[in-house]
């Protein structure tokens, strides 16, 4: 079983140390305030390669740039870049298409050196990755970009038909045997109660689209969690207690699907009724980092918005290819459009809305969130599924309907 226990745990630190602490010493302090993606005019990033992001182009700009990734081209070498360096490339620099190959070759770098603490070779891992179709998510896609954010556990996504596989390739990296996680145990563990499995998600757990969750042990320490999925693990995701962990790492590249909020340290809870104490202690976890989180759009964006047209409005339904994520394609893709990868290595069809549009500020009755991946979809409420002649597709429906 892992040893954790709800007031200690050995975390590792920032520089990759261990140190015995409790979760409430907070060892994280909240970044210097910076502006919005959107203050920067944030563009679709399927249109690469001409631009991912378009930036002001006056001297100061440039200049800053200029200073920004020549630091950045030294400290990375070993995966070893200074504090924010990448949210500081995206929101000072900027993605035109020379900076977001330099910024892949960055956040590769960055990967490579997270993973040395679980005893993984980057290499092997994201071939796995790609013939498998697992997805890193959890709080350590969290890490790479807010480097003060610390992730313990390594959290890989993986269908039900796939999962046998990565197990027998981690016991093959020296992990043990895997222990299955029950409902108690994944709720008690620090861990896992706000980055993973049934914890993370608000949906009834015979929707929320997980099946079950291992814990597998390093026998140098280090743990990873196998998060089980009934379909793509890509319908897990959107369905997270906030928008602040509504990220992942994939064979081809990095995924924010909410970056003009995360990479200011914002974001929005994922929940329509009531907050649970669970749910108050995981959304407490970030606000210590530093994260302004809130049931509607934060009032602290130096903008005003329009309720469901706004990308970042909890009212709005968003999907994959719409060009307001942030695509970061990893070496062996640069250049490539992000949008298509997506298409190709995630899915044709991935839409998603949040839980929270009633707390947005213009009302709404609307108050179900939802995930669709492809053919199977998971809602907050009940539903019933009417499978339809000759067809592989599902429509769901709310009972009542």
């Amino acid at each position: 079983m892992p040893k954790n226990t709800a007031t200690s745990k050995r975390l590792r630190t920032p520089d990759g140390m261990k140190s015995q602490q409790s979760e409430d010493a907070g060892t994280i302090s909240p970044t210097k305030k910076t502006q919005t993606l959107m203050s920067y005019g944030f563009e679709p990033a399927s249109k690469m390669p001409e631009l991912a992001v378009k930036l002001e182009e006056s001297e100061d700009s440039k200049q800053a740039l200029k200073n920004i990734t020549e630091g950045l081209g030294t400290s990375c070498k070993n995966g070893e870049s200074t504090d924010s360096d990448i949210r500081r490339l995206v929101l000072k620099g900027g993605l035109k298409a020379e900076n977001l190959i330099q910024l892949g070759q960055i956040t590769y770098d960055k990967v490579l050196h997270e993973l040395s603490h679980y005893h993984l070779d980057r290499d092997q891992l994201m071939g796995q990755m790609k013939e498998l179709k697992v997805y890193i998510s959890g709080s350590f896609p969290l890490s790479i970009t807010h480097p003060t954010v610390v992730s313990n556990d390594l959290n890989l996504y993986v269908n039900q038909y796939q999962s046998s596989k990565l197990v027998e390739f981690l016991a093959g990296k020296g992990y043990g045997q895997p222990t299955v996680l029950g409902k108690e145990e994944v709720k008690r563990n620090e861990g896992y109660k706000d980055d993973v499995g049934k914890g993370a998600v608000l949906t009834r757990s015979m929707h929320n689209g997980i099946t079950s969750v291992l814990a597998m042990e390093h026998k140098d320490g280090g743990c990873i969690n196998v998060v089980i999925t009934k379909a793509s693990p890509l319908q897990v995701i959107p369905l997270f207690h906030s928008t602040v962990v509504m990220n992942y790492i994939a064979a081809h590249g990095f995924v924010m699907l909410y970056p003009k909020l995360t990479m200011n340290n914002m974001g929005i809870i994922n929940s329509r009724g009531k907050l649970t104490s669970k749910l108050e202690g995981c959304i407490s976890k970030y606000r210590k980092r530093g994260f302004t989180i809130t049931r509607g759009y934060p009032s602290t964006v130096p903008r005003s918005h329009t309720c469901g047209i706004d990308k970042s409005c909890p009212q709005t339904i968003r999907h994959l290819q719409d060009g307001k994520i942030l695509h970061i394609p990893f070496p062996s893709h640069a250049g490539e459009d992000p949008g298509k990868l997506q298409e190709l290595h995630d899915a044709k069809k991935c839409v998603r809305q949040l839980a929270s549009g009633p707390f947005c500020t213009k009302g709404t009755t609307d108050k179900h969130g939802f995930s669709l991946v492809d053919t199977y979809a998971s809602h907050e409420f009940n539903l019933n599924t009417e499978k339809l002649t000759n067809t592989n597709k599902t429509t769901v429906k709310l009972k009542g309907e």
